[in-house]
C-alpha cells in the first residue's frame, strides 16, 4: 500500500499526506482522459490487426485449397502456420494485444487511484466532523 501511495503522490504531484485534500481535479481528469484515449486507440489497433490476420489466413487457405496439389485441411493449416507473412502478422497481433492490455491496465489503475483518493478524503472529512 505504501508503494502504491508513493507512486500516486508522484503521479499527481502530492507532497505530503494532507495534500489529497487539495489535489488538482482538472489535472487528474485530464490524465484520466488521456489514458482513456490511449486505451481506445490501442483497442482499435488490436481490432485492425486481428482483422488483418483473419484476412491473411483466409487468403492463404484459399490459395492452398485451390492450388494444383490436393492437400488436406490439416496440411493447409500447417502451411499457413509456417508462412512467413503469417508469422509476421502474428507478431503484430501480439504487439497490439500487449499494447492494449498495458493501456487497459493503466486506465484501470488510474480509476483505482481516484477511488482510493476519494475514500481517503471521505475518511478525513468524517474524522474532521467527529473532532468538532
Amino acid at each position: 500500500m505504501i508503494n502504491f501511495h508513493v507512486s500516486l503522490e508522484r503521479r499527481i504531484g502530492m507532497t505530503s499526506s494532507e495534500d489529497y485534500l487539495y489535489l488538482n481535479r482538472d489535472k487528474l481528469m485530464n490524465d484520466l482522459r488521456d489514458l482513456s484515449a490511449k486505451y481506445n486507440h490501442a483497442y482499435a489497433i488490436q481490432l485492425q490487426t486481428e482483422t488483418r490476420t483473419k484476412e491473411l489466413n483466409a487468403g492463404l487457405f484459399i490459395k492452398h485449397k485451390t492450388g494444383q496439389e490436393k492437400i488436406s485441411v490439416k496440411e493447409i493449416d500447417a502451411k499457413i502456420i509456417l508462412d512467413k507473412d503469417m508469422a509476421q502478422q502474428r507478431l503484430k497481433d501480439d504487439k497490439a494485444r500487449k499494447n492494449y492490455l498495458k493501456a487497459k491496465t493503466d486506465y484501470n489503475n488510474m480509476l483505482t487511484e481516484i477511488s482510493l483518493l476519494q475514500s481517503e478524503l471521505k475518511r478525513e472529512l468524517q474524522l474532521m466532523g467527529k473532532e468538532r
